[in-house]
């Protein structure tokens, strides 16, 4: 057997004996972002950034080709953010690697996954939407 976390999506079956869990779907964990992300969200100190350093994250994220929308929040000092979305040519696929490199290469914790809905499995859909956000 695999100790690993997974997440689960399925129906909740109740009855005398108790509640059961009947999986359509089971994924591993470490795969949920991977598969589930919509939006990546790039927080950029611009106290911290140059031109160079804009370039090199853009090389990074070409080397992650995929689907994925990304915006760049610009951080600025008082509190002042402009938000760009990343071109089309920028789209990429998102991960925990990625996620890795693009801190790295910044210096700080700079990436936000949003989660798009989660696809029905077997015509089940959930009731929160399937929404989430992982920072």
């Amino acid at each position: 057997t695999d100790d690993r976390p997974v997440l689960v999506q399925g129906k909740v079956q109740k009855d005398e004996k108790g509640d059961k869990i009947l999986a359509d779907n089971i994924i591993a964990m470490e795969d949920a972002e991977q598969q589930w992300t919509a939006e990546v969200h790039f927080s950029i100190d611009v106290t911290r950034t140059d031109k160079a350093l804009l370039e090199r994250l853009r090389d990074l994220v070409r080397r992650y080709p995929g689907d994925c929308q990304g915006w760049l929040h610009l951080k600025m000092p008082d509190e002042v953010e402009t938000v760009i979305a990343m071109a089309e040519d920028w789209r990429f696929q998102p991960g925990e690697e990625l996620r890795r490199e693009v801190d790295a290469l910044l210096g700080y914790p700079a990436v936000k996954t949003q989660c798009g809905e989660i696809k029905p499995v077997n015509g089940f859909k959930p009731r929160n939407g399937g929404y989430a956000a992982r920072q």
